[in-house]
């Protein structure tokens, strides 16, 4: 049964009683957060919070460069933002949903550069920074390869 349904979101129960301890986040839960940052906490600012799903399907995608040209520009993805938040899952599976560990992945307009955020410190491995390269690659975004930990 819904919790509550806002935006672009749907929490369940079962979502919101993940965040009792030892408080575990889900897609949903990260969903309903960057809604709530984007419509309302930065509602007047040039930035772009992307839904984990939409960031999990620009990872995953296949070499279709059309679909995924689609599927970027649909989520107002754009280089008109001087701030897009990515919120990463390592999930490699493609079938249903997993993965143990979030990380962040920034990119900045005014430096052109990804930053990522991990508390894990993992590095050139993880997958914020192969979004970051498949991102940059796919979309030729930047002049050069400018991956910051």
């Amino acid at each position: 049964m819904a919790f509550l349904e806002w935006k672009c979101t749907t929490l369940y129960t079962s979502d919101v009683e993940l965040l009792k301890s030892p408080a575990w986040f889900n897609d949903n839960i990260i969903n309903f957060c960057c809604d709530y940052m984007q419509y309302v906490l930065f509602n007047d600012k040039p930035y772009k919070f992307v839904h984990p799903g939409t960031s999990f399907v620009i990872l995953h995608e296949s070499h279709d460069a059309a679909d995924l040209k689609d599927t970027v520009e649909g989520s107002g993805i754009n280089r008109e933002k001087s701030l897009i938040f990515f919120p990463v899952n390592d999930s490699q599976n493609l079938t249903k949903p997993g993965g143990s560990h979030w990380s962040l992945l920034v990119w900045e307009r005014k430096t052109e550069m990804f930053y990522v955020f991990d508390s894990m410190s993992v590095t050139g491995n993880s997958s914020a920074h192969k979004l970051a390269e498949k991102t940059e690659c796919k979309f030729f975004w930047l002049q050069q390869k400018k991956i910051s930990k």
